[in-house]
């Protein structure tokens, strides 16, 4: 069949058989192609930000969206004084060294909060879950809860934790 207008082959956006004409062109086979871009209803992870988006997740707490970490031992905070001072700012060590340093807190250090922290791990190439240990089993009200805290995260929901991260944490762990 033949590529609908508005859809990912557009041919607008140049065509992918060689039969076929380019409406914005006019060439055949000789086509670049031509910029476009495609409106999605939802969010969409973008493979080569997987890692860093991993290591964003197990620094700053799920519920809050409040870092783990801080320039101080205050409030329970995991000091990173001296991983920026090992690291340069804006490369993938330091978010990968706040990361580890953040990745044995299993509860929200900020008192207005305290939810259990999870485990993330990557399921495939694009899909991340959230698992807790036995130990925070206790600390859901129930098990409805605590199931649909564990279930896979959706990019929207990735979207809405990075979302609320207080900028000044987020340009700690490189980004401006």
């Amino acid at each position: 069949g033949l590529p609908k207008a508005n859809g990912v082959n557009d041919p607008r956006m140049g065509v992918t058989d060689k039969a076929l004409q380019c409406p914005t062109c006019g060439l055949t086979a000789t086509c670049n192609n031509h910029f476009g871009f495609i409106e999605l209803e939802k969010p969409v992870l973008r493979l080569g930000h997987i890692a860093s988006i991993l290591c964003i997740l197990r620094s700053v707490c799920w519920a809050c969206s409040k870092p783990k970490f801080g320039i101080s031992e205050d409030d329970g905070l995991v000091d990173v004084r001296s991983v920026v001072a090992k690291t340069q700012a804006g490369t993938k060590d330091r978010l990968r060294a706040i990361a580890d340093s953040c990745k044995n807190r299993f509860r929200c250090p900020w008192p207005s909060c305290g939810a259990p922290q999870p485990v993330y791990s990557r399921t495939n190439k694009v899909f991340f879950s959230r698992n807790f240990r036995p130990k925070e089993d206790s600390l859901f009200s129930c098990e409805e809860e605590r199931q649909y805290a564990s279930r896979r995260l959706l990019p929207d929901e990735i979207q809405s934790i990075i979302r609320h991260v207080p900028y000044d944490a987020l340009e700690l762990m490189g980004y401006k």
